[in-house]
């Protein structure tokens, strides 16, 4: 499978139900938030610029909206002024 849109329902077509496992389908789904996590961490250290420039999760939970500091400040192009 791959991490992305999806993911999760395809988990429990595959391991839910009385065949599969609860506790699996919850540790796949940390799986997939922390491998999302450490591949854009990796891509950001790397020296390729083409690499650093990929698109951080923005607008994909109340952490990192488009409108935080953070995102203006590390992220411009991609910050949305409250105004």
């Amino acid at each position: 499978l791959r991490v992305g849109a999806g993911f999760g329902a395809a988990l429990r077509q595959r391991l839910g139900g009385v065949h599969g496992c609860t506790h699996l389908l919850e540790l796949f789904g940390q799986l997939a938030t922390t491998a999302i996590q450490t591949i854009l961490a990796r891509r950001r250290s790397l020296p390729d610029a083409s690499a650093a420039s990929s698109s951080p999760p923005i607008d994909t939970c109340h952490a990192m909206p488009a409108t935080c500091e953070v995102v203006a400040k590390y992220w411009p192009r991609l910050h949305r002024s409250t105004e």
